[in-house]
């Protein structure tokens, strides 16, 4: 499975974001199986330069539930406040904080997209916070 990242912020705080996630992804032993690229992205019409987004090539679901958990974990220990952008099969979960119920519900959404008549709209992502 394929899963994109990309961070919501002003300024260079979104790609300042993104480039130290990628990094903390690249010093878990945990993730050694998944295969990470940092790519620059355009959105389609927009005006200006390109984002990173991170790409993550997972083989299975525990990958996955690393991937997460690596998140909250770099989350936790950056206190970052920029919410965040996991996507996979068009299916967009926008993550505002790094708690276990965000994490479980982000690994839920994730394993089980399906064909595009998915519940999630890739127009409008579902959000991901504490209650």
């Amino acid at each position: 499975m394929d899963v994109r990242i990309s961070a919501e912020a002003e300024g260079t705080e979104a790609g300042e974001a993104v480039a130290s996630l990628f990094r903390w992804f690249r010093r878990d032993e945990q993730l050694a199986e998944i295969e990470l690229s940092l790519v620059a992205q355009r959105e389609v019409g927009a005006q200006g330069g390109a984002f990173e987004v991170i790409n993550a090539l997972i083989g299975d679901g525990v990958g996955l539930g690393g991937l997460a958990l690596s998140f909250a974990a770099w989350r936790r220990a950056h206190r970052v406040t920029a919410a965040m952008t996991v996507e996979r099969d068009g299916v967009k979960i926008r993550v505002e904080d790094a708690s276990p119920e965000t994490v479980s519900r982000l690994v839920d959404a994730l394993s089980d997209v399906g064909p595009p008549s998915s519940t999630a709209s890739p127009q409008q992502p579902d959000e991901l916070s504490a209650p």
